[in-house]
């Protein structure tokens, strides 16, 4: 196992070799000579420093300037902190500024051991739950990804009309998302909802349509307006079900399936549903997951009428642009068409 590595900040020669002498037998030492070399050091690679031994009193840049500095950076909560001071004037501070500890001058061997010693096993404890948590996350993770793929598939065996093969969906909806990624096209908005998060939650879209009776799903003929209203609440029910199975979720994951789901046939011109919501007051994850899924809905067969041929899809979706679909995705949508029908 790798030493861990301090690092002594002092302008004093003198007593950043007494200070590395006494720690060299349990720890690796670097050490510099004034504030700026510290940061320059720690901004390198603050991965490698485990404890920072940090005078306060230096020439050009103190060490409360370098503790600020490192506290605005977020890397005093990462590396422990503490401060060689000759006078007590400057420790309250120096505490609220993030150092953990303090030692003073003339050093007691003996306390500059047990001080180190006792933040080391501190910094190595909270390391070690922050891997926890990280592992613990990731198996949370990977019980969402179970979850999504086990609604995906009770969406498929309930009927061929919602037949969306899992892999499919999610490979279609990669290709357009990295086009508009790509075109540098609602970069931002697709990044704060998180790609993997769409991707996951493009297959759930008609989720509600678990509670849509199969004889209106299997209709050959045109629905009823009555049977019509049924339908259009897989939206809202759709939401309703993701809420209820991916409580373990985090806020955002849920919100994002929330979103698809609800509002995935809303329309660019406001004359979709459940809520008639138009333009870019239309969910970034939706509007692009409209597409998809009308897409792969067109070319993919159906108990009451056959598919699409895929130029005629294409040109079905091209022709809702600025109507149903946003036009701007459309036309991103179309420049990697031949790309998505080599998924089918």
């Amino acid at each position: 196992m790798d030493r861990q590595r301090i690092l002594v900040v002092d302008d004093s020669e003198f007593n950043r070799k007494v200070l590395i002498e006494v720690l060299k037998d349990e720890y690796d030492t670097i050490e510099a000579s004034n504030g700026r070399e510290a940061l320059d050091i720690i901004n390198k690679n603050p991965a490698t420093i485990s404890l920072v031994l940090l005078d306060i009193l230096m020439p050009e840049m103190t060490g409360l300037e370098v503790l600020r500095t490192l506290s605005d950076t977020g890397i005093s909560s990462l590396i422990p902190v503490i401060l060689i001071t000759a006078a007590d004037t400057e420790e309250e501070y120096g505490l609220n500024l993030g150092a953990v500890d303090f030692i003073t001058k003339p050093f007691d061997t003996s306390v500059v051991k047990t001080r180190v010693k006792n933040h080391m096993r501190i910094k190595n404890s909270r390391d070690m739950l922050e891997e926890l948590v990280s592992f613990n996350m990731s198996k949370t993770e990977n019980i969402w990804e179970a979850t999504i793929e086990m609604l995906a598939n009770i969406i498929e065996f309930r009927s061929f009309e919602n037949f969306k093969n899992y892999d499919r969906i999610k490979t279609i909806t990669r290709i357009l998302i990295d086009r508009l990624l790509e075109s540098d096209i609602y970069t931002n908005e697709i990044n704060s909802v998180g790609v993997n998060f769409i991707l996951t939650a493009a297959p759930l879209c008609d989720m509600g349509k678990i509670f849509v009776p199969e004889y209106i799903l299997f209709k050959g003929g045109k629905l009823t307006d009555d049977e019509f209203e049924i339908v259009k609440k897989h939206t809202i029910n759709g939401a309703k079900i993701i809420k209820s199975c991916l409580r373990v979720a985090s806020d955002k994951y849920v919100k994002c399936c929330e979103e698809v789901c609800l509002n995935h046939h809303e329309n660019w011109d406001g004359s979709g549903y459940p809520n008639g919501l138009s333009g870019e007051a239309i969910p970034i994850s939706a509007r692009i997951v409209a597409i998809t899924d009308v897409f792969d809905a067109l070319v993919t067969g159906r108990p009451y009428r056959k598919a699409f041929k895929k130029i005629e899809a294409v040109k079905m979706i091209g022709d809702g642009a600025g109507k149903k679909f946003d036009p701007v995705i459309v036309n991103a949508f179309i420049q990697v068409i031949d790309e998505i029908c080599k998924v089918y």
